[in-house]
C-alpha cells in the first residue's frame, strides 16, 4: 500500500541524516504492507539505505593464530531470496570438506518459513525481518539460534554489537534507539558448525509459525541449546540437559511471556513448545553419540575470540541513485518514473494505465499485483508490486498480464471494441502457453486473481518456490477452490472447457479472452465508452477521490468536528460530516426486493458511533494520498458511551442501547415502510417463534433425546475486489455510478430513496465485479459517492468521484457473517425415528440490522424442513450490539442452523448405536411430505434428488482403514516441517469419517424479480440484456447458452449486456443462487418470445423490428440438495488434522454448464472449509477487529484444501430453466457439519465451537486426557 504520510525519500545510511519521523527503509515490504513500521505511526521521512552497496554475504576464514574472525557476514540489506540461495553459493565457494555446514543447511528451510511467498523474498530483507521483531519473524530465529551479532550503528560515528536474541525485546520492539541503524549480522563459523535441528508449527500449512525451535547439542557442557522464538514474545534460549529440556520450557519461560494472537492460543504454544523440544532433545540425543560428541567438542566450542571485522562494502554493487529524469519500460512503453512519495509500484503502474495489475490486499499477501520485473542485465524477478517503493522502478523493464502476450492482448481488445467475440484459433496461437493453459482449464471464475497467478506461474522462480502449494501460497483465489487452477498449471491436460456450447456442456465464458489477457475491465480500471455501454462517457475533468475518517471507539456520542485543518490541507475539496446530510433521513444499507424487509436504522453520517470502524467524516480531494493526508488532520471530541458486545447481554435490563426510540420516524426520503424494530429498549430486532405439536412434552417422553449447544462464529467475505464505486454526472445531468455491487437496480432504487430521487436521475451499473458472496448485496460505498456528487454539484463543482475501499476497511468495516447460538434438542423412539426438533436461537447482527431479520428467519425455518418429526419448534432472535455489522454471507444464515442440526443428529445417532448417515437418511422428510413451516409456502420440493445424493456419498466415500500411502501422507505433514534429521513416525493417527446433509430454497420467500430482452442483429446473431451482475456466479456464460438452444444459433453469437439499469426494467439482483433459477429463467423466456415472434413475422416486416422480452419473480420455488462427507485423520499428539478425501453429491437439477456448476461447488467447500477449520474475525476487548489485514485473517491457500470430488444428483427441476436448479451458495452448508462429524469420528470429541482450529482440537484432546 501507499505509505501517505511520507513527505519524501532520502536515498542514505548514515545515521546522522535521522531525525524525528525518519524511518529506514530496506526491503519496505512491512512498511508497505501496513503503510508504517512498528515504532513511528506516521513516518514523514524514508531513509533508503538499499543503494549503500552492502555486500549481501561474506565468508571469513579466519586464521589459525585466532587473529581473524570467522564465520558468515550478512547484510541488513541482504535479501531473503539471497539468503536462502547462500547456503548453495557458500558451499559452492568454500567446497572441501568443511562445504557442508549443519547451519548452512537450515538456511533454506528458514527462509522457507515466512509466511510470504518466495517472490516477497526477492524484496524484503534479513534485517528488516530482525528490526521488525516479530516473533514469529524466521531471521530472528536462525540467527538467535546461531549466536549472532549485530553491528549497529548510531548517530556521532557510534557502533555497537548486540547478540540478536537479545536485541529483540518483545513484539514489535528492539533495542535500538532512534536513528540507529542494523549494519550486518555476524554468524560465527563454530556455531554453523555445531548439529543443529529445527522444527516448527503453525495453525495452518506454511502459515505464520506458531512455534519455531532450533536445538543444537554442547557436548563440552553436556546441555542441549534450545533456541524458542515465535511462541514466545522475544527469542529464549535455554540450555538444559537434553533429558530436562521438555519440563525447562514450563519451568524457565515464564507465563506471561507466551504469545497470544490469531496465529495460536498460548495454552497451545506452550504445549506445542514442551513437545517440540522433547522431540528435538530425543533426535539430539539418539543421532550424537559419545564418539561423535568428543568429535565435535573441538568445533563447537566457544569460538574466535577475534574481533569482528569491518562490515564487507562491495561500491560496485552500489545502486546509484536515480537521475534527473529516470524512466521504466511498461509493457513495451517507457514511461517517466516521478511517483509520490511512499506510492508504491502498483499505485504507480495503475496510474500509468497497467490496470491488468490489481488491487487486493494491499499488503503482498493475495498475488493480484504480482508483476515481472527486470533490472538491467538481470532476469526478470516475480513480485507483489503493491510493497515494493515505486520509485525503485527506475531503469527496469516491467511486464503485467497484458504485456505477456502483447499481440493477444491487442486482438481481445480489438474485437471487444468491434463488437465482436475474439476469434478463439486466432487466440490460441498468439496466448502465452500459461494464458492458454488458464483458458482451457476454465481457471477462474470472477477473474480477479488470474493477473496474479499467471505472471506467478510464467515466472522463473530460480529454484526457490518450493513445491507447487508453497510455490503459490502468496497467491490467494476466494472463487475456485483451486481446483481449476491447479489443472490449468498441469498444463490443462483435461481441459474443462468445450468446443461445444449447448446446455449441458462447458464452452468458454464470454469474458475469458479478457481474463487471461488481463484488459477485462473491473470497477476502477479504464473504460473506454463504446456501443457495449452507451452514455457511460464520464466528463474530461479530473477525478476526485474519497478517504473516510472513521471512528475509533465502539459507542460515543459526537460532541464535535473540527476540520479545520484538513479543509486547508494541500488538494482538499470538501469534508462533509453528520452536519451535512438529513438528519431525519434513515435506511437499510441491506438490499433486498422488499424494503420492508430490513430496519432503517442507518444515516449516511451520524452522530452517534455504535462500532469502531463507523463513518464520520468524508474528506474529497484532488488525490487519494491528499485525502488520506487530510483526514489524519480531522479532530473529534467523542462523549463516550457504554458500550455492548455479547448479544446475550444486550438483551439484559441495564444494557447499553444502541437504536432508542427518539419518536422520530425510521424511514427515508420517501417515507418508506421498513422493518420495525421489535423492542429497541432491549436491542431486539426481530425474533420469530414457529412450532407444530408440542415438542417440550415430545422431548419429555422420548426413549432417547440429545441437547446441545453449538456456536458458529464471524467470518468475513474477502472479495478479492473491495467495495468502491466511481460516480459523476453525465452529458444529460444525470448521476452516473459504476459499482462494484451484486444488486444495481436495488442499489438505484435504495439511493433513490435516500436522496430523495427520480429513478430517471440515477444510473447505476456493474462491470465484471471481482468477487460477491453477499458482501455486495449492500449499499456501501455507493451512498457516499452520491453524497459527494451531490455535495459538490450543490457547490457548482461538476467532478468524477471515486472511493476505493482498502482491504482493512473491507475486514473491518463492512459486513461479515452472523455469529449465531444455537441450542438443539432432539427426540427419537426406541426404534430412532424422531419424534421431536426443537431449536433456540440467539443472532449477533452487530450496531445495525442489515439482513439482521432475514438471515434470522431464513435460517430458523429452513433448517427445520429436512428431517421429519410431529413435534417442531423454533425460537430465535436477532440483536443489536457494538460489534461491527454483520450482514448476507453465503448460505444467508442456514450454515449456522444447518451445523448444529446435522451434528446433534449426529450424536443421536451414536447415542442409539446407530450409523449417522443411515440414520439421517431413515429420518429425512419423505417425497410428497409438508415441509415445517410451508403452510402457504410457494415452495415445491422433490426429495428424490436428496435421496439419490445420500446414495452417492455412500458409494464414493471411502470408509476402510488408514492405507499405507495415507498413513505415509500424514506423517509427511508431521515431517515437512522438521528439518536436520529423519522424518520416523510421530503421529497418533486417528482415522474419521462424517458426512451431512444440507438444503436451501432456490430463491427468496418474498420473490426475486429479472427482466430480459433480446433482439436480432442478423447472421444468427442477436443482442441479450440481462440485468444479472457476472462476479463469477458464471451466470453470463449459461445465458447465452440457454437463449442460443432457443434460437438455433451458436453461444458466441450471444451479444451479452448486462448490470445497467439502463438496459431492463427491473432484476431484483445476483445472490441466493438466482442467477439460473430467476435471471437465466427470464432470459430463457425472452428467447421464446422471441422465437414465436421470429415465426410469425410477415415477411414483409424486418426481424430487426422484434424484440423479445421475458421476466419471471421467482415463484413457486424448489429446493437444492447438497450432502458432503470428509474422510480425515487426526494426530492425537499434535491436533493435526489432514484431509484425506473430500466429496460432494449435489442436487442441481439439470446441469447446464458441467464446468461452472463444479467450479461452484468446489469453491463453495473450499471457502467453507476455510470458515471451519481457522478462518475467524477476531475482536478485542474494546470492539476493535484485530485481524485486519490477510496474513491474520487467514483464508485457505492452495496447500490448505483438498480437490472436491463433486457429483450430480440425475434430476429435472420441472420450474427451473430447462429442468436447473441454483447450486452457488448451497454447496457451502454441509462442509462445516461434515468436518465436525469427521473429526468426532476420529477423536471422540464433539467439537461445538467453530472453528475446528489446530489449537482447539489440541486442547479439546488434552481436556479429555487423550
Amino acid at each position: 500500500m501507499d505509505i501517505t504520510s511520507v513527505n519524501t525519500t532520502l536515498t542514505s545510511a548514515d545515521p546522522e541524516d535521522f531525525r524525528s519521523g525518519d524511518v529506514w527503509l530496506a526491503g519496505g515490504t512491512v512498511l508497505h504492507s501496513y503503510g508504517h513500521d512498528f515504532t513511528t505511526a506516521e513516518p514523514q521521512r524514508l531513509l533508503d539505505i538499499t543503494r549503500a552497496g552492502w555486500a549481501p554475504l561474506t565468508w571469513h576464514e579466519g586464521d589459525s593464530a585466532g587473529t581473524a574472525w570467522p564465520g558468515l557476514e550478512i547484510a541488513a540489506t541482504c535479501t531473503v531470496a539471497q539468503f536462502h540461495d547462500g547456503a548453495q553459493t557458500l558451499r559452492a565457494d568454500r567446497g572441501g570438506p568443511r562445504a557442508e555446514l549443519p547451519g548452512l543447511e537450515l538456511m533454506v528451510p528458514a527462509a522457507q518459513a515466512f509466511v510470504a511467498s518466495w517472490k516477497v523474498w526477492n524484496t524484503s530483507t534479513v534485517g528488516g525481518n530482525v528490526a521488525t521483531a516479530l516473533p514469529a519473524g524466521p531471521m530472528i530465529s536462525w540467527l538467535s539460534a546461531m549466536e549472532a551479532q549485530a553491528v549497529i550503528l548510531g548517530p556521532g560515528g557510534s557502533r555497537s554489537e548486540v547478540l540478536v536474541s537479545d536485541l529483540v525485546t518483545g513484539v514489535g520492539q528492539t533495542g535500538l534507539e532512534p536513528g540507529e541503524l542494523i549494519r550486518a549480522f555476524f554468524v560465527p563459523a563454530h556455531a554453523l558448525e555445531r548439529p543443529t535441528l529445527m522444527a516448527r508449527e503453525s495453525l495452518t500449512r506454511y502459515g505464520r509459525s506458531a512455534a519455531f525451535l532450533l536445538a543444537s547439542p554442547l557436548p563440552e557442557r553436556s546441555a542441549l541449546r534450545l533456541t524458542i522464538t515465535a511462541s514466545t514474545q522475544h527469542p529464549v534460549i535455554l540450555e538444559v540437559p537434553a533429558d530436562q529440556a521438555a519440563q525447562a520450557v514450563r519451568s524457565r519461560i515464564p507465563e506471561e511471556l507466551w504469545h497470544d494472537d490469531v496465529h495460536g492460543d498460548p495454552d497451545w504454544r506452550a504445549e506445542v513448545t514442551e513437545r517440540l523440544a522433547a522431540e528435538l532433545a530425543a533426535e539430539l540425543s539418539s543421532e550424537l553419540g559419545a564418539d561423535q560428541a568428543a568429535a565435535a567438542t573441538g568445533a563447537a566450542g566457544a569460538g574466535s575470540a577475534a574481533p569482528l571485522p569491518e562490515p564487507t562494502v562491495h561500491p560496485e554493487a552500489a545502486r546509484p541513485a536515480a537521475g534527473a529524469a529516470p524512466t521504466a519500460v511498461v509493457d513495451g512503453t517507457e514511461r517517466a518514473v516521478d511517483p509520490q512519495p511512499g506510492q508504491c509500484l502498483r499505485t504507480w503502474l495503475r496510474d500509468q494505465g497497467a490496470h491488468a495489475v490489481k488491487r487486493g490486499c494491499d499488503a503482498g499477501d493475495c498475488g493480484a499485483c504480482t508483476v515481472q520485473i527486470a533490472q538491467q542485465g538481470q532476469a526478470p524477478k516475480a513480485v507483489h508490486s503493491c510493497i515494493i517503493p515505486a520509485d525503485r522502478a527506475a531503469g527496469s523493464q516491467i511486464t503485467t498480464l497484458e504485456g505477456l502476450a502483447p499481440e493477444a492482448s491487442e486482438h481481445v481488445r480489438a474485437s471487444r471494441e468491434a463488437g465482436e467475440s475474439p476469434s478463439l484459433s486466432d487466440l490460441r496461437k498468439k496466448l502465452h502457453p500459461t494464458q492458454r493453459d488458464f483458458l482451457e482449464s476454465h481457471g477462474f471464475q470472477c477473474g480477479y486473481c488470474t493477473a496474479g497467478y499467471i505472471m506467478t506461474a510464467s515466472a522463473d522462480d530460480e529454484g526457490r518456490g518450493g513445491e507447487r502449494e508453497r510455490k503459490f501460497k502468496g497467491n490467494l483465489c476466494r472463487c475456485t477452490g483451486y481446483c481449476s487452477i491447479t489443472e490449468a498449471l498441469d498444463g490443462a491436460e483435461n481441459p474443462r472447457v468445450t468446443e461445444e456450447d449447448s446446455p449441458g456442456t462447458s464452452p468458454m465464458p464470454p469474458a475469458g479472452p479478457g481474463v487471461v489477457t488481463g484488459t477485462v475491465d473491473y470497477t476502477f480500471d479504464t473504460y473506454e465508452p463504446s456501443s457495449d455501454q452507451p452514455g457511460s462517457a464520464q466528463t474530461s475533468a479530473a477525478e476526485l477521490h474519497v478517504v473516510v475518517h472513521r471512528s475509533p471507539t465502539a459507542h460515543a456520542r459526537i460532541r464535535s468536528i473540527d476540520t479545520s485543518t484538513a479543509l486547508a490541507s494541500p488538494g482538499v475539496v470538501a469534508v462533509l460530516t453528520h452536519e451535512d446530510v438529513p438528519a431525519e433521513i434513515r435506511y437499510s444499507s441491506a438490499q433486498h426486493e422488499l424494503v420492508g424487509d430490513d430496519p432503517a436504522d442507518t444515516r449516511l453520517l451520524d452522530d452517534t458511533v455504535r462500532h469502531v470502524g463507523q463513518r464520520v467524516a468524508v474528506v474529497v480531494a484532488e488525490s487519494r494520498r491528499q485525502a488520506a493526508r487530510a483526514a489524519r488532520l480531522i479532530e473529534v471530541d467523542y462523549e463516550p458511551l457504554p458500550a455492548v458486545f455479547d448479544p446475550a447481554e444486550a438483551l439484559t435490563e441495564g444494557a447499553p442501547v444502541l437504536h432508542p426510540e427518539d419518536g422520530s420516524p425510521r424511514t427515508d426520503a420517501l417515507g418508506s415502510e421498513y422493518f420495525p424494530i421489535q423492542d429497541p429498549q432491549r436491542n431486539l430486532v426481530a425474533s420469530a417463534e414457529a412450532s407444530s405439536g408440542d415438542a417440550e412434552v415430545a422431548l419429555s417422553s422420548s426413549a432417547h433425546s440429545y441437547t446441545g449447544r453449538f456456536q458458529t462464529h464471524r467470518t468475513s467475505h474477502v472479495a478479492l475486489e473491495t467495495h468502491g464505486a466511481r460516480g459523476w454526472i453525465d452529458e444529460e445531468g444525470r448521476y452516473t455510478l459504476r459499482s462494484s455491487t451484486q444488486v444495481p437496480f436495488l442499489a438505484r432504487r435504495a439511493l433513490c430513496r435516500i436522496f430523495g430521487l427520480s429513478p430517471e436521475q440515477l444510473r447505476v451499473y456493474a462491470p465484471r465485479v471481482g468477487g460477491g458472496f453477499g458482501s455486495k448485496q449492500e449499499v456501501l460505498a455507493e451512498d457516499i459517492v452520491l453524497l459527494v456528487l451531490k455535495a459538490l454539484a450543490e457547490r457548482g463543482i461538476r467532478r468524477p468521484v471515486s472511493w476505493e475501499l482498502t482491504r482493512t476497511e473491507a475486514l473491518t468495516a463492512t459486513t461479515t457473517r452472523h455469529p449465531y447460538t444455537i441450542d438443539v434438542s432432539l427426540g427419537a423412539d426406541a426404534e430412532g425415528k424422531l419424534t421431536a426438533q426443537q431449536l433456540e436461537i440467539l443472532s449477533d447482527t452487530g450496531a445495525y440490522g442489515n439482513h439482521g431479520p432475514g438471515v434470522m428467519f431464513h435460517s430458523a425455518h429452513e433448517s427445520m424442513q429436512i428431517y421429519s418429526a410431529p413435534a417442531k419448534r423454533v425460537s430465535a432472535r436477532v440483536v443489536y450490539t457494538n460489534n461491527p455489522p454483520s450482514g448476507a454471507f453465503r448460505g444467508y444464515g442456514l450454515s449456522q442452523t444447518l451445523f448444529a442440526v446435522d451434528c446433534a443428529m449426529d450424536e443421536l445417532a451414536h447415542q442409539l448405536g446407530r450409523d449417522p448417515m443411515e440414520f439421517k437418511t431413515a429420518n429425512i422428510v419423505q417425497y410428497g411430505e409438508a415441509f415445517f413451516g410451508s403452510e402457504g409456502d410457494d415452495v415445491e420440493v422433490d426429495i428424490r434428488g436428496l435421496q439419490q445424493c445420500v446414495e452417492i456419498m455412500g458409494r464414493e466415500l471411502r470408509t476402510e482403514p488408514l492405507s499405507p500411502s495415507e498413513l505415509a501422507q500424514c506423517e509427511a505433514r508431521l515431517a515437512e516441517e522438521r528439518h536436520g534429521f529423519s522424518a520416523s513416525r510421530r503421529g497418533d493417527w486417528a482415522l474419521g469419517v462424517g458426512s451431512s446433509v444440507t438444503m436451501i430454497d432456490t430463491a427468496p420467500p418474498n420473490g426475486h424479480h429479472s427482466h430480459a430482452q433480446i433482439r436480432p442483429l442478423g447472421d444468427d446473431a442477436y443482442e441479450l440484456k440481462v440485468g444479472t451482475a457476472e462476479f463469477g456466479n458464471g451466470t453470463s456464460t449459461v445465458h447465452r447458452q440457454v437463449v442460443a438452444e432457443v434460437l438455433g444459433t451458436t453461444a458466441e453469437k450471444i451479444r451479452l449486456r448486462q448490470a445497467d439499469t439502463e438496459l431492463v426494467s427491473h432484476d431484483t439482483g445476483a445472490f441466493a443462487s438466482t442467477g439460473i433459477t430467476v435471471g437465466v429463467k427470464a432470459a430463457h423466456a425472452a428467447a421464446q418470445d422471441l422465437r414465436k415472434q421470429l415465426a410469425a413475422l410477415p415477411e414483409d416486416v424486418s426481424p430487426a423490428d422484434c424484440v423479445g422480452n421475458g421476466s419471471w419473480a421467482g415463484t413457486p420455488r424448489t429446493a437444492a440438495f447438497n450432502v458432503h462427507g470428509f474422510r480425515v485423520a487426526v494426530d492425537r499428539r499434535s491436533g493435526t488434522l489432514v484431509i484425506l478425501q473430500s466429496v460432494q453429491a449435489a442436487d442441481a437439477g439439470t446441469v447446464l454448464n458441467h464446468a461452472q456448476a463444479r467450479g461452484q461447488v468446489e469453491g463453495g467447500a473450499a471457502q467453507a472449509t476455510g470458515a471451519a477449520l481457522f478462518e475467524e474475525v477476531e475482536i478485542d476487548a474494546d470492539g476493535r477487529i484485530t485481524t485486519d489485514i490477510l496474513r491474520n485473517y487467514h483464508i485457505p491457500q492452495m496447500a490448505d484444501v483438498v480437490k472436491t470430488e463433486v457429483h450430480f444428483a440425475q434430476t429435472r427441476d420441472h420450474l427451473g430453466p430447462l429442468g436447473a436448479k441454483s447450486m452457488s451458495e448451497s454447496p457451502f452448508n454441509p462442509v462445516a457439519p461434515a468436518l465436525g462429524n469427521a473429526i468426532r469420528d476420529a477423536i471422540g470429541i464433539r467439537l461445538s465451537r467453530t472453528p475446528f482450529r489446530k489449537d482447539r482440537i489440541a486442547a479439546a484432546l488434552r481436556a479429555e486426557g487423550a
